[in-house]
């Protein structure tokens, strides 16, 4: 393993008789590295100054060394750029191979930039960085990226030298023909020390490490010994920056940290990307860098903070609205953190995209509705599929310079046009395009006619709805996929939204092929029921892992899933289907009531138990219990008004009861509205009388608005009591009694 140990900057002094080269002359010794030594002199052709270097005079003899400073000349010469050192020429003497290069009158980067301000810092990082990517497009990995191998000219041009290292990229994979680990410890990436080659990656790990030192003044494991200095980059994290130099600006040290990530696939993709976003630094525009230490960070303290916001709760500390708002804080935090797509709405251009986005998306769409048959086959196809590729290739660029939420924009309209190019490949199949009835004319299996036919409809079209089903099949499979695959690339939560409405789509037409009218009612009840269940439980593993903008599609289909399964059967007045075979309105009634207080159940255990997007969604889950079950009863007093009427009054009650234990505003808002309306109507149908209606209403509004203030007063007496019990320590110097067994280490900490 060779590998250089020392502070930043530091170089050899061993003393070196200076040689004498062919054309050159007062060649004095400037400084000896590992392996070559620099010297200073005076072309007598040109007059001008240049730098030398050499292999030092007490390597042993070596052939592959001298192999690998001829390499290293022909590198160095092959290069054109301002911030790589080029090469005049290179020979051969009895002392060895040298060759002759433009003298660098500088320092080293971390000496330049000692107490510059962040925008000059920038500025040198991103020309080292412009320069570092131009060696890899040339197939080139320098190694040993560090301070001292970047000198900054007194004019402020920084230039990388000494590729000493070097090596040449693999053509497929990007990594180092050669194995083995080499250069400065202190700036070797963590995977080198796993056996893994140098690549790209690794040298964008070094320039990271190497802004670190120039920001900060400190090496990124600052460990004693060599085996504690190789545990600590295998398996700690760097100090923060602005721990160290808190004048460090976020945003710089967000790209630091993000080029030292310890994953090479967390980093940037290329010294270029780095490049891109010290540029949005330098213009004061917005750093897409977001460090996964960053992410995972937030998570772990957010975890142990809602650790400790429970206990406050328990204690009484907190009380639950409180500990819910504090959590959805937490949540939208977290989520602005990976969401990509949010960043559309946020400016006038990118609204602009947004807009364009649709309409390339809807003018395909709108004209197949339009003209399918004079389109004719191939206008199906490539009519969407332009803008399909169109979409696809700026999207991925856009996504490669980091500019995410624009990609994920193209990205999106995309994936929204490839149901479309599937479906119209669908039609090319054998027998999916048109089918011939009885009578022998065609018909097209187009969405239409064919859709869901009745029993009544003639047996061609029962056929048809067959073969739609399965073109529709083959169409939600081609969305999943792309959609699949545009997630798996961006982990944008949009395309979880559409690779959910793809998979639902999918399983109702396999449920259409397999015959699932033919079914009993509660065979597909229960079908139903189960695959919304199914859909609730796959978002639960993106909620717990606190990405719950991916948690979000599962839960809202797997609810949507419930509410259309209630509309539909109990509208047939399951389950009460099995206990009588014929059902008036009275039992689809009850079929709703029953399915609406399924809903509140199933809200309110949700709210106890489930984690906090959960209960979020208990709250919709409960308003669509209370839709169904009021209504239902709404319906029963209308035809029953002696019976139901005090039940009717009575439910909404207990609505409004339930909805203050919850603090859940589903249900206290349409509880309070319907409330007055429904007492308002009982006295109508009792006393019939207008007046009575009006007056009910009137007398039903100025109790909830009594109950309001009730309410608000007792909420607020806790945050009185624990006012005056601050006042009452500030005077007294003392501790209440909860505290002070948070300060004897009984009882956790006190917030």
């Amino acid at each position: 393993m060779a590998t250089e140990q020392g502070q930043p900057g530091q170089r050899r002094t061993d003393i070196e008789a200076p040689p004498a080269f062919p054309g050159l002359s007062a060649v004095t010794r400037l400084e000896t590295g590992g392996m070559g030594t620099v010297f200073r002199a005076w072309q007598d052709d040109l007059e001008r100054l240049v730098a030398v270097k050499t292999l030092r005079a007490d390597l042993p003899e070596s052939a592959a060394l001298r192999e690998q400073f001829k390499r290293e000349a022909h590198v160095l010469a092959q290069f054109d750029h301002p911030g790589i050192v080029p090469v005049y020429y290179a020979s051969e003497t009895e002392r060895g191979p040298y060759y002759v290069m433009r003298l660098i009158e500088g320092m080293s980067v971390e000496r330049h930039l000692a107490g510059a301000p962040a925008s000059e810092v920038a500025t040198v990082f991103r020309s080292i960085a412009e320069a570092l990517d131009a060696a890899h497009r040339g197939g080139i990995l320098h190694r040993d990226v560090k301070p001292a191998n970047i000198l900054v000219e007194p004019g402020g041009r920084p230039v990388l030298v000494d590729f000493g290292l070097f090596a040449r990229t693999l053509p497929g994979d990007g990594q180092s023909a050669d194995a083995g680990i080499v250069g400065t410890l202190d700036y070797l990436a963590p995977e080198l020390l796993e056996s893994e080659r140098h690549s790209p990656a690794s040298d964008v790990y070094a320039l990271g490490a190497t802004l670190y030192v120039t920001l900060t003044g400190c090496v990124p494991f600052p460990a004693d010994g060599f085996v504690q200095k190789l545990r600590a980059i295998r398996d700690d994290d760097p100090a923060c920056l602005r721990e160290l130099r808190p004048d460090v600006p976020r945003p710089l040290q967000a790209i630091c940290l993000k080029a030292m990530e310890r994953s090479p696939a967390d980093r940037y993709e290329s010294a270029d990307e780095l490049r891109r976003d010290l540029d949005r630094f330098i213009n004061g525009d917005l750093v897409l860098a977001m460090p996964e230490r960053s992410r995972s960070l937030l998570r772990h303290k957010f975890a142990r903070h809602l650790s400790d916001h429970s206990e406050w709760e328990r204690q009484g500390l907190l009380n639950e609205q409180q500990c819910a708002s504090l959590r959805h804080a937490y949540e939208h935090l977290d989520e602005q953190q990976r969401g990509f797509l949010r960043g559309v709405f946020t400016s006038v251009p990118n609204l602009l995209l947004l807009a364009g986005v649709m309409v390339i998306v809807f003018g395909p769409v709108l004209l197949q509705a339009m003209a399918w048959e004079e389109l004719g086959s191939a206008g199906r196809i490539v009519l969407p599929a332009l803008p399909l590729l169109l979409l696809t290739a700026i999207g991925a660029q856009r996504w490669r310079v980091l500019e995410r939420r624009r990609g994920a924009a193209c990205l999106t309209g995309a994936v929204l046009l490839t149901p479309v190019v599937a479906f119209a490949l669908a039609d090319l199949l054998p027998g999916l395009s048109t089918l011939v009835d009885a009578a022998g004319v065609s018909h097209p299996v187009l969405p239409g006619e064919l859709w869901l036919p009745t029993d009544e409809a003639p047996a061609w079209a029962h056929v048809g709805a067959r073969l739609l089903a399965t073109k529709l099949l083959l169409t939600a499979a081609a969305t999943f996929l792309a959609a699949v695959l545009a997630y798996r690339h961006t982990r944008s939560a949009v395309f979880a939204w559409i690779f959910c409405l793809a998979a639902c789509g999918g399983v109702l037409q396999v449920g259409q092929l397999v015959g699932w009218r033919e079914l009993s009612l509660p065979w597909r009840w229960l079908g139903a029921v189960l695959g919304s269940a199914a859909l609730i439980a796959a978002g639960l593993p993106f909620d717990r892992d606190w990405r719950r903008d991916r948690a979000r599609p599962f839960y809202a289909l797997g609810l949507l899933g419930l509410v259309g399964t209630t509309i539909a059967y109990a509208s047939e007045g399951f389950p009460l289907t099995l206990l009588r075979a014929d059902v008036g309105l009275v039992e689809k009634a009850w079929a709703h009531l029953l399915h609406g207080l399924g809903f509140v159940t199933a809200g309110v255990l949700a709210h106890h138990r489930g984690t906090a997007l959960l209960r979020e969604t208990a709250g919709a889950t409960l308003f669509f219990g209370f839709s169904f079950s009021v209504g239902s009863l709404s319906a029963l007093a209308a035809e029953q008004a002696g019976l139901y009427d005090p039940l009717l009054v009575a439910s909404c009650v207990a609505f409004l009861l339930l909805g203050l234990a919850l603090h859940t505003n589903w249900l206290v808002l349409p509880s309070a509205v319907i409330l007055p309306l429904a007492v308002g109507g009982v006295s109508q149908r009792h006393l019939e009388s207008l007046w009575a209606w009006s007056g009910a209403v009137v007398i039903g509004g100025a109790t909830l608005v009594l109950l309001s203030f009730r309410v608000g007063a007792r909420r607020t007496q806790p945050e009185a009591s624990s006012q005056l019990k601050a006042q009452g320590e500030r005077r007294t110097g003392q501790p209440s009694p909860p505290e002070r067994r948070a300060h004897d280490g009984t009882a956790g900490t006190a917030p």
